[in-house]
C-alpha cells in the first residue's frame, strides 16, 4: 500500500488493518500538525481511502443501500469491532464516508484521525456529505492510500 501526501511525497503504508492504519498515521507517518497556539487545536490527520484501500482494511468498496441511507456501517461490522477492540472510538456519526476515529485525551495528548472514503460518496456535494467547514481547496495536508502493484 502506498500513501500519497501533499507535495508529491510517497510513503510505504505497512498497516494491514484499520486500527494499524490509524496508529501508523499518528505514530509513524506523523501526518497532521501540532497546535500553533496554546488556545488552538491540533490538526488531525486526514486519510483518504480509495476503494482498493477499503478492501485491504476490511471495508466494503461501496455502501449497501441500507448502509448508505443510515450514513454508516452498522455497529456490528467487523471493521468497527476491530477499532473498538484496539481501544479506538468513533463519533456518533459512526464509520461512514467521513469518520473520526479517536481515543480520549490522555496526558494532554490528543489522538484522532479523520477518514474520508470517496467511494462511499464522501465528496458528493449533493448528498451534503462534505464537512461544511471545509472547502476542497483548503483541506489540511492529507494522505491518500491506495494499493500498488
Amino acid at each position: 500500500m502506498t500513501g500519497y501526501g501533499t507535495g508529491g511525497l510517497l510513503l510505504d503504508v505497512p498497516a494491514r488493518s484499520l486500527p494499524a492504519l490509524v496508529e501508523w498515521a499518528l505514530a509513524e507517518a506523523r501526518v497532521g500538525a501540532e497546535k500553533l497556539h496554546a488556545s488552538g487545536k491540533d490538526a488531525d490527520p486526514l486519510l483518504v481511502l480509495t476503494a482498493a484501500a477499503c478492501g485491504r482494511y476490511g471495508l466494503p468498496a461501496t455502501l449497501s443501500d441500507t448502509e448508505r441511507s443510515a450514513g454508516r456501517l452498522p455497529a456490528d461490522h467487523k471493521a468497527v469491532k476491530l477499532l473498538e477492540q484496539a481501544g479506538w472510538q468513533l463519533t456518533r456519526r459512526g464509520l461512514g464516508p467521513w469518520a473520526r476515529v479517536y481515543r480520549p485525551v490522555t496526558g494532554g495528548r490528543r489522538q484522532c484521525v479523520q477518514l474520508c472514503i470517496p467511494s462511499w460518496n464522501a465528496l458528493d456535494d449533493r448528498a451534503g456529505a462534505t464537512p461544511p467547514s471545509w472547502s476542497r481547496r483548503s483541506w489540511p495536508g492529507c494522505w491518500g492510500c491506495t494499493r500498488t502493484g
